[in-house]
């Protein structure tokens, strides 16, 4: 979701037509983080304030399209479902993008290592081409753009 929410920020900065760079560079900060922020807490914000608050009251209930009742808490509340809900987030997401962090850069070296080996050469041309081989090593590293960044102190943040 990150990836979209950064596409869709990127597309509307792009929209706007910004004059310079550092312009562009604080739109697209102000709509990544209201997004990322909506994206990762909305499910939070809607167990505490409401969740099992639009219901009705017994003989009176809410129904969608006349037929279904909306969600409801639990009898003692909805503390127990906000508790889950912050676990996973604090939690299980947390281990998820730190091994995804770690393990998706690496995967990626060792393929383009894979696919992209140089050929073996003689000493006489090794000689030749001193600086060939920095910049192919160069060449396998990850890519970069504009706002990789922007992208690390992201992921610091997390």
């Amino acid at each position: 979701m990150n990836k979209v929410n950064r596409h869709v920020a990127l597309f509307l900065c792009d929209l706007e037509k910004p004059r310079s760079f550092s312009e562009q560079e604080k739109n697209y900060t102000i709509k990544v983080f209201t997004f990322q922020f909506f994206t990762h807490f909305s499910s939070l914000i809607y167990i505490a304030f409401f969740l099992g608050r639009i219901n009705g009251r017994p003989g009176s209930y809410v129904r969608v399209a006349g037929k279904w009742r909306l969600e409801e808490c639990h009898p003692s509340g909805c503390i127990t479902d906000l508790f889950i809900q912050m676990a996973v987030i604090m939690i299980l997401k947390q281990t998820l993008s730190n091994l995804v962090e770690y393990l998706l850069p690496w995967i990626t070296y060792k393929c383009r290592l894979l696919c992209k080996k140089p050929p073996r050469i003689n000493m006489e041309q090794m000689s030749q081409d001193l600086c060939k081989e920095e910049w192919l090593w160069n060449y396998r590293l990850n890519e970069v753009n504009a706002f990789t960044l922007f992208d690390e102190y992201m992921e610091m943040s997390k």
